[in-house]
């Protein structure tokens, strides 16, 4: 084969890496790509409507950053912020992060409150200021002494008062549920469901045993099937699939 035909062929390979639908969707580009686009900001509220409580469902969703390539190298690719309006009325903000260090501890309450405190300065006199929600998808386990693979970290006081109600954070630990939920096939898997979060996390972490022509009818439903075929169809370039492979192999 001459050198022309091997390099095109190494191009075609890379351009179609999604040849059998199964990218991991927790590789920050992936991630980005499939839920940073307005297109799919409908899943993207499932996901968040699925982690927050029921007094802050939410019922409109705008993404902020959304994917795009060219902003690659200045920006916080596994960084995803929306805004959106609740039921209730109230407006939110969240910051969406994939952290895959050991010092979690630190650098993710630093960003998170370096962002905070940038949305109480644009809000109006300190009146008009969006309630500041962090989702952290932690790949390692950080919460040491606890079984849970979703925790809530509002601000209490030192007996478990809260007064300050405008910020939060949530971690998902990603490993910990990967664990947790061992199941060898799909329908083992979904016996283990309890809660919506669940489901979206078996998205996340399970594709290798996600067969989206035959679903359980516990994984069935239209947003489901949506982000399965939206996941089949996203194809990366080159140097898309560059990013992929090298942050893929770090995880592994």
């Amino acid at each position: 084969m001459s050198l022309k035909m091997l390099l095109l062929s190494t191009v075609l390979q890379l351009s179609d890496s999604n040849e059998d639908g199964k990218l991991n969707p927790t590789v920050d580009i992936v991630f980005k790509k499939l839920f940073g686009v307005e297109k799919n900001s409908d899943l993207l509220m499932e996901i968040l409507n699925s982690i927050i409580s029921e007094e802050h469902q939410l019922q409109e969703l705008s993404i902020i950053n959304g994917y795009d390539m060219i902003y690659y190298k200045i920006d916080k690719l596994n960084l995803l912020e929306v805004e959106g309006k609740g039921k209730n009325g109230r407006r939110y903000r969240f910051q969406i992060e994939l952290l895959e260090d050991g010092i979690y501890n630190n650098k993710g309450l630093d960003d998170w409150s370096t962002k905070f405190s940038n949305r109480i300065e644009d809000s109006l006199y300190f009146v008009d200021v969006y309630k500041g929600i962090g989702i952290h998808f932690l790949f390692s386990d950080c919460i040491k002494n606890n079984s849970n693979y979703h925790n809530i970290f509002p601000i209490t006081e030192e007996v478990g008062v809260q007064f300050f109600t405008d910020i939060e954070i949530h971690t998902i630990e990603l490993h910990k549920f990967a664990k947790m939920f061992n199941g060898r096939n799909i329908n083992e898997l979904v016996e283990q469901i309890k809660t919506p979060l669940d489901k979206w996390m078996i998205f996340l972490t399970k594709q290798k045993l996600i067969n989206r022509f035959s679903l359980p009818k516990e994984l069935s439903n239209c947003k489901f099937r949506k982000a399965l075929l939206e996941l089949h169809n996203l194809n990366l370039n080159v140097e898309e699939s560059h990013l992929y492979d090298r942050h893929q192999n770090f995880l592994l």
